[in-house]
């Protein structure tokens, strides 16, 4: 007699161990075809994971490439600024230089209009 197979959610009927040797044949087909239905699934399945993995992989591989840029762009910014701080150190020590120079010049013409008012007092004497 028929009974409900304890393995099946569907409640599908299958042919018992006491079926005739036609039933046990094709209950021997029905497993050998879900047999091969699950392992087409199984070979899909490990397809589509091989997929995922190397499609993460070119992820990883894209944002390790993102990172040296941005690493690489982080060095030369700093070295820009490094250099931008040094000059501006030499551009700070030049000022400083002009700006002695300017105030010798300064006094330099100063002293020389007192000279000059000086004489110009001494010829409306004279």
């Amino acid at each position: 007699t028929p009974q409900r197979s304890p393995g099946t959610m569907s409640g599908r009927i299958v042919p018992s161990r006491s079926s005739p040797a036609s039933g046990d044949s094709t209950f021997h087909a029905r497993v050998a075809a879900l047999g091969q239905q699950l392992n087409a699934k199984l070979i899909e399945e490990e397809r589509s994971a091989k997929e995922l993995s190397k499609k993460m992989g070119e992820i990883e591989a894209e944002s390790e490439l993102d990172r040296e840029k941005k690493a690489q762009r982080f060095r030369q910014m700093r070295a820009k600024v490094s250099f931008m701080e040094s000059e501006l150190v030499r551009m700070q020590k030049e000022h400083r230089i002009l700006e002695r120079e300017k105030a010798t010049l300064e006094f330099a013409l100063h002293e020389s209009k007192q000279d000059l008012d000086r004489r110009a007092k001494i010829v409306e004497k004279n």
